[in-house]
């Protein structure tokens, strides 16, 4: 059988190279369909991010800037599309930390991104751009978020009541995501070994009760069968 192989990163990192972010859209959209496509945006944004590390490491400036730098091409070029959330902290979880500070300088402040603004951006109109908010939350990409939530804990950035990840688990239960709602209660379990962070999720919740009833009404169901 023949081999596929990727190369939609390779085309676009030179478009954006040459800042031909209109063309870089108009071709990626060609292929905005196929499975594949979100991935091949993450190793896009990683390459860029880790060779422009590796060239800031090796420049004598005192800012550390990249008079070239194409990662901010980069990141605005994703925001035409719905999986840039989902690339950016893809992205960010296969990256070493030391390279989160540059990453969300320009993607945004990750507690931000929680929230999630996304702006679709029309290339088809020239004047203007069309931007629409949106919020994982209300969008219901609680997958996401719960990706977001491990990057705010690594960066120190969660309150000490950890009200995001509550409010992530209640979104988790309203939209009976049971499998999202034992992970946010392992995380939880995880970040504070009082076990007040967790009593304090539950008692807000409930989750505990909607996971074992939802439990029972799919034993009767699957018994009826």
């Amino acid at each position: 059988m023949p081999q596929s192989h990727l190369f939609l990163h390779h085309i676009l990192r030179f478009l954006l190279g040459n800042r031909q972010i209109r063309e870089a859209v108009t071709f990626a959209s060609h292929y905005k369909d196929l499975v594949y496509f979100a991935h091949a945006l993450e190793i896009l944004l990683h390459t860029v991010v880790e060779s422009e590390a590796t060239l800031e490491s090796d420049t004598d400036s005192e800012d550390g800037g990249l008079a070239d730098a194409v990662l901010p091409t980069v990141v605005e070029f994703l925001d035409h599309f719905d999986a840039a959330l989902d690339v950016v902290v893809g992205c960010a979880r296969k990256t070493e930390l030391t390279r989160w500070r540059r990453l969300f300088s320009i993607v945004g402040n990750p507690k931000s991104l929680f929230e999630v603004r996304v702006r679709i951006r029309s290339i088809r109109r020239q004047s203007s751009h069309i931007v629409t908010p949106k919020t994982c939350l209300a969008t219901q990409r609680l997958k996401t978020a719960g990706s977001y939530l491990l990057v705010l804990h690594n960066l120190e950035q969660l309150d000490e009541n950890n009200d995001d990840a509550v409010r992530l688990l209640q979104s988790a239960v309203g939209g009976k995501d049971w499998q999202l709602c034992r992970e946010l209660l392992r995380f939880l379990h995880s970040v504070d070994d009082t076990g007040a962070a967790l009593r304090n999720a539950l008692s807000k919740t409930n989750v505990v009760s909607f996971i074992e009833n939802d439990s029972e009404v799919s034993s009767d169901s699957s018994g009826s069968l």
